[in-house]
């Protein structure tokens, strides 16, 4: 009778311990995965990059690719331009003409 009872105490034992294991894996792995929906990359084309040159005076075209759906943000200076990609997740903002002047930094968030 001791050893059946052992017995089922080690396989109690261990059952609570999987189930230990498999609660931790839910509280590290769920985090992640939400994390990884909740921020979706916005992407660019290699010709936008540091050290580009816009023409003055003229409408500026940005574009890039994101998730299907979801907003992206262009912000230049003071000037904040919205879209929301499209069913290919391709997305594309015109910013209006500027003047000549100092290095500027464009800003693309989703």
């Amino acid at each position: 009778m001791i050893n059946v009872f052992s017995s089922a105490l080690i396989g109690a034992s261990r059952k609570a311990s999987l189930l230990s294991v498999f609660w931790m894996c839910c509280l590290c792995v769920l985090p992640s995965l939400v994390a990884v929906t909740a921020n979706a990359d916005v992407r660019l084309p290699k010709l936008v990059s540091s050290g580009m040159v816009l023409q003055r005076d003229m409408p500026v075209n940005i574009w890039g690719w994101a998730d299907p759906g979801e907003p992206v943000n262009v912000t230049v200076d003071d000037i904040k331009v919205s879209t929301i990609t499209n069913k290919k997740g391709e997305w594309r903002v015109t910013l209006p003409p500027m003047k000549a002047g100092a290095p500027r930094t464009i800003a693309v968030s989703g």
